[in-house]
């Protein structure tokens, strides 16, 4: 089965701000808007956009400046697993 990228997530720190940007300026439909999470429908056959308020990280914690979530493979792998019926 080959892989699919179904959803990008990107954590800003403006949410209002990022909301209208993508909405507005670039014209992406939104989705879902529930509070500190808004997700676009990119047309058909395309990935859905999910931008999520983050927080600045804790000192102890890394992330990627971009604030991009990459999730442990093993979770990945089960979320395909759910969605595939195994």
């Amino acid at each position: 089965m080959p892989l699919q990228v179904t959803a990008i997530m990107i954590g800003v720190e403006d949410l209002a701000r990022s909301k209208k940007f993508y909405g507005e300026r670039l014209g992406c439909t939104i989705d879902q808007d529930p509070p500190n999470f808004v997700s676009f429908d990119l047309g058909d056959g395309s990935s859905s956009l999910a931008l999520y308020e983050r927080r600045a990280p804790r000192p102890s914690v890394g992330r990627a400046k971009a604030g991009l979530v990459i999730m442990p493979f093993t979770v990945a792998e089960k979320r395909l697993q759910i969605l595939n019926g195994v």
